[in-house]
């Protein structure tokens, strides 16, 4: 997997070569000096003093660091459900919400930068995802076209693509552990002995599961501060009305007992055959025949291109 460094400070936190370094120094794993070691390599490499150890160390009874155990999948999970409360997710985490969010972001990208641009999912993601289709599709293009060379990971560092799809954030989840009179009190709630080390261990499971989904309902039923209206009215209205809104037109019905499609204008008064005559007189004199006056309204300007029209 291609990697570089973050060069945008804030990007510190997130940047796995920069992580992986820390861990390292912190570990003893590297010693202090190893940009100068490093740089006086040929194949710039960083050599790590213990290189039997795993890169991600694993537990050791959830307050110690086994330095010669790698880490299992069961702790990844925990560390990124716990950091979900922490953050004040609304849904519950997985390690491989990780991989899903990689992919919708690689999915996502605004693009610009090494043609990545895409509104879908493409054979392009599927490469970086390790997702082989079958016909290329035993994965023989991919072995004669090699390990990509996009590094997709500094790209959705620094693009930061959003999703409409971000779930909700609440207030962080207080932390502390439960106290013991809280576990008694859920052990006689629930008829469990608390004298009974298995069962009063599932108790305080189960009890923090309740706390959590106690705090998910109340931040989802929270009350909020009502939005403030729209100013003026929500919906635009046609600047042009109907002409049964205008005042001294006249409204052309078709006849509803006659079986003819052909429309018949109402009875006009004089103010309405002065404006249809007004009408008619902005009309080149050798079209004015071809006019149908019923379909002329009041107020309404009619253009006739008399050099692009011709005869019937």
């Amino acid at each position: 997997m291609l990697l570089r460094p973050l060069k945008d400070p804030l990007n510190n936190v997130i940047c796995p070569v920069k992580l992986l370094l820390i861990l390292g120094l912190r570990s003893g794993n590297i010693p202090p000096d190893f940009l100068t070691q490093t740089s006086r390599r040929f194949d710039r490499e960083v050599q790590f003093t213990h290189p039997q150890r795993p890169v991600v160390p694993g537990r050791l009874l959830k307050a110690f660091v086994d330095w010669d155990r790698p880490s299992n999948t069961k702790q990844a999970t925990i560390a990124v459900r716990d950091m979900g409360l922490v953050c004040g997710v609304l849904v519950p985490l997985t390690s491989h919400d990780l991989r899903r969010g990689g992919i919708a972001d690689l999915t996502n990208l605004a693009g610009g930068k090494n043609n990545l641009k895409r509104a879908f999912a493409d054979e392009d993601v599927a490469k970086h995802a390790g997702h082989s289709r079958a016909s290329h599709f035993q994965g023989v293009t991919d072995k004669y076209a090699g390990p990509t060379e996009v590094d997709a990971y500094s790209l959705r560092a620094e693009e930061k693509p959003a999703s409409r799809k971000e779930p909700l954030i609440g207030t962080p989840m207080p932390r502390g552990s439960a106290t013991k009179q809280e576990i008694d009190d859920y052990c006689s709630q629930n008829g469990v002995d608390p004298k009974d080390r298995k069962q009063r261990k599932n108790a305080a499971i189960m009890f923090k599961k309740q706390r959590i989904s106690d705090w998910n309902h109340a931040q989802k039923n929270k009350t909020v501060p009502a939005t403030p209206p729209m100013p003026g009215n929500a919906f635009v209205s046609s600047s042009r009305s109907t002409p049964s809104s205008r005042s001294g037109s006249p409204l052309f019905v078709p006849s509803t007992s006659s079986s003819s499609a052909v429309t018949t204008p109402s009875a006009t008064t004089p103010s309405n055959l002065t404006s249809m005559e007004d009408a008619l007189a902005r009309v080149p004199q050798e079209l004015q025949g071809r006019l149908d006056p019923a379909l002329i309204f009041d107020g309404v300007d009619v253009e006739v291109d008399a050099e692009s029209t011709t005869s019937c």
